[in-house]
């Protein structure tokens, strides 16, 4: 995996990088990648092996590929080293935004629940033929793994989503790990067909919320999340659900003083013992700031 930086050299079977030969960025233990070219873009790595240089870019899967592989002269490399550096990381940040900017991500293998971190009922959460069954006591699964470092503020977010009857359950965004309790930070988008709560599928959680339905129970759709700037729009089948734009000096609701657009993480909401409700295909795009 290149985003650790546990294993971060050059390996002759599968060509990822490794810590003796790192050249760029500089790290300390622990670091990953999220000092590379002071921005929040961990997947990018310069290595020196023999006397070749290997750039490698991680898909935020964990797998790597080599941008640039080429051969340079020692004494060269030793005489003009920091300015090289500096001129290869220019490269690299212009290839590496066109990715993050261009492409969509999985945050889910569909397999386990690696890179995701569930709150008080861990049970509540597990992984069936492929996607994540949330059934349980209250919980929140919210998205910890390497993609932009779990902190996202332009985004283009979907799902595909199947609630049973009577359920509820959520997608929260630009939100935070906290242990107990309904997340206080960010935005909830709404997931609910036919529970009692009125407040249905694609709504913005007490800030703009819907009565129609716009999928059934016991059907996959897909919900979509867009956010740019000020703009939050929402999605249910690629239909507009939520056009919805924050005022200036907005004044979130007393009872969700924190719900004003940041930056932050993704959660999945498992609201109540009752409420069965189903995600698969749980992927990102990240847009420019």
């Amino acid at each position: 995996m290149i985003h650790d930086g546990t294993n971060l050299g050059v390996s002759p079977e599968r060509g990822e990088p490794s810590q003796e030969n790192l050249l760029w960025p500089p790290l300390s233990k622990g670091d990953g990648f999220r000092a590379v070219r002071g921005i929040s873009c961990p997947e990018v790595a310069i290595v020196r092996k023999d006397a070749r240089v290997i750039v490698f870019h991680g898909d935020g899967k964990g797998r790597v590929e080599t941008i640039f592989n080429f051969a340079i002269r020692r004494k060269s490399m030793k005489r003009f080293g920091s300015l090289f550096l500096i001129a290869l990381s220019m490269l690299v940040g212009l290839g590496s935004t066109a990715h993050a900017a261009d492409d969509w991500v999985s945050l889910f293998d569909g397999k386990s629940l690696d890179g995701w971190k569930a709150s008080e009922a861990q049970g509540t959460f597990s992984v069936k033929d492929g996607a994540i069954v949330v059934f349980g006591p209250r919980s929140h699964l919210y998205y910890i793994g390497p993609v932009a470092n779990h902190n996202f503020k332009n985004f283009e977010f979907k799902a595909d989503v199947m609630t049973m009857p009577g359920s509820n359950s959520g997608i929260y965004f630009h939100t935070a790990y906290q242990e107990t309790g309904f997340p206080d930070k960010g935005f909830e988008v709404q997931v609910n067909n036919s529970h009692t709560d009125w407040k249905r599928t694609g709504g913005l959680y007490d800030i703009q919320d819907v009565r129609d339905v716009p999928a059934p129970d016991n059907q996959w759709f897909t919900e979509r999340i867009l956010v740019q700037g000020k703009r939050i729009r929402t999605y249910v089948n690629d239909k507009l659900i939520v056009d919805y734009t924050e005022p200036e000096n907005a004044k979130p609701p007393a009872n969700h003083p924190e719900r004003v657009l940041s930056s932050g993480t993704f959660a999945f909401q498992g609201h109540d013992p009752k409420s069965k409700v189903l995600y698969k295909n749980v992927q990102v795009k990240r847009l420019p700031d």
